[in-house]
């Protein structure tokens, strides 16, 4: 007897809606809700008795993302991420594709993972972020040059002419009396320091959306990596920023300066060529993390504005005061630096 191919016993399970057939599965167990409120699961397919995962998605064209990212992108990097089994896209889709009927993908169950980060954890995913940044961006065809966030430019633009109100929310969370506040009369020279500042790390293959949640161990102590749909062309700094600084409204974590300048060190030393010093990539990040992380207070603002945000307001909060105290970190590392010149020239 022929066997029936995994990919067909899989599309089998599967309804025109883009909604698993109770028919042909069994132990459904959602894992993850999406910002566009879709359920990824876990399921058992009955003729097989294996798990898998399903992920439905919004739009045909946002499979052919995901087929076209493990076509040309998947095959370059480390075995770190769950394998594609089937999906409901056909070859005729492309990334301008106008149907919209519901799409969905079918991914190797690669097990539980683990998002409680060890340092250990930090430093092996720079180990690993060292190697996708060094694959060639002209090797990829077709690679986007924007994510689903705004560029750190159009962030840029977008602090800037909103200043007023982020030099607020800097004065009511400030702690009175601390030490570590010295640099608030700084303000203007923060600002001319972001409104001056050019990029200069060439452009790499980035992850996109590295956050805490797109990555962690296993049982079996495989770390895996997922999402990588929204890879395109950035600066080194916009995945290491993820790594080190986003937060997550489900995802807490904590961050020092002291680790912070390790992790950042530890992926300069692995540059075959560095094209700029240590000093020099640290104090970029630094602007950069400024800049993001500021950008992303403003966001949280206004999201804690309206009556039913996609987050809890009490999620927006926590995430809000771990945005802001890696924030204060980086903008004592800014100022650091600023005295650090000062006293040289005197």
């Amino acid at each position: 007897m022929q066997l029936q191919p995994i990919n067909e016993l899989l599309r089998q399970a599967i309804t025109a809606e883009a909604e698993l057939d109770d028919r042909y599965v069994s132990e459904r167990q959602i894992i993850y809700t999406t910002l566009h409120h879709h359920h990824i699961e876990r399921f058992r397919l009955n003729a097989n008795h294996q798990t898998y995962i399903f992920k439905p998605l919004s739009l045909q064209q946002q499979c052919y993302q995901e087929l076209w990212t493990y076509t040309h992108v998947m095959p370059l990097l480390p075995d770190l991420y769950p394998q594609l089994l089937a999906y409901s896209a056909t070859d005729k889709l492309s990334f301008y594709s106008k149907d919209d009927r519901p799409a969905w993908i079918i991914l190797e169950d690669a097990g539980t993972l683990n998002h409680f980060h060890t340092e250990q954890t930090l430093f092996y995913m720079i180990d690993q972020m060292v190697k996708w940044h060094r694959i060639p961006i002209l090797s990829i065809p077709e690679l986007p040059g924007d994510g689903q966030k705004p560029s750190i430019l159009v962030m840029t633009e977008q602090l800037l002419s909103q200043w007023g109100t982020f030099e607020i929310f800097v004065q009511q969370h400030i702690k009175p009396n601390n030490s570590q506040t010295r640099w608030l009369h700084r303000m203007p020279v923060l600002k001319q320091t972001i409104q001056q500042h050019s990029w200069t790390m060439s452009e790499v293959l980035c992850h996109g959306d590295l956050h805490a949640g797109n990555y962690g161990y296993n049982l079996a102590g495989r770390c895996i990596i997922l999402d990588w749909e929204h890879c395109h062309r950035n600066t080194p700094l916009w995945d290491l920023y993820h790594l080190i600084d986003l937060s997550h409204p489900l995802f807490p974590r904590a961050m020092n300066i002291d680790l912070r300048l390790q992790l950042l060190s530890y992926y300069w030393e692995q540059q075959v060529n560095p094209t700029i010093s240590k000093s020099q990539m640290i104090q970029e990040y630094v602007i950069f993390a400024i800049v993001f992380s500021s950008w992303m207070l403003l966001l949280i603002q206004q999201d804690l504005q309206q009556d039913q945000p996609i987050w809890s307001h009490e999620q927006l909060r926590l995430q809000q005061t771990e945005v802001w105290d890696h924030l204060e970190q980086c903008i004592q590392m800014w100022h650091s630096t600023i005295i650090d010149y000062s006293t040289k020239e005197k």
